[in-house]
């Protein structure tokens, strides 16, 4: 799995062009736990 995609520039140097879309239900996965964890955390611990 790589973690950026990469093309050829026009003088044959190799350029990354941005983040691989197999890593997208990783980050995902992240947001919603952040968000359940926080949820979680608000519910437990009540503010004034």
């Amino acid at each position: 799995m790589e973690l950026f995609r990469y093309a050829t520039s026009v003088y044959g140097d190799k350029v990354i062009i941005g983040a691989s879309f197999d890593l997208l239900q990783w980050f995902v996965g992240a947001g919603v736990a952040a968000v359940l964890a926080h949820a979680i955390f608000k519910w437990i611990v009540p503010s004034h």
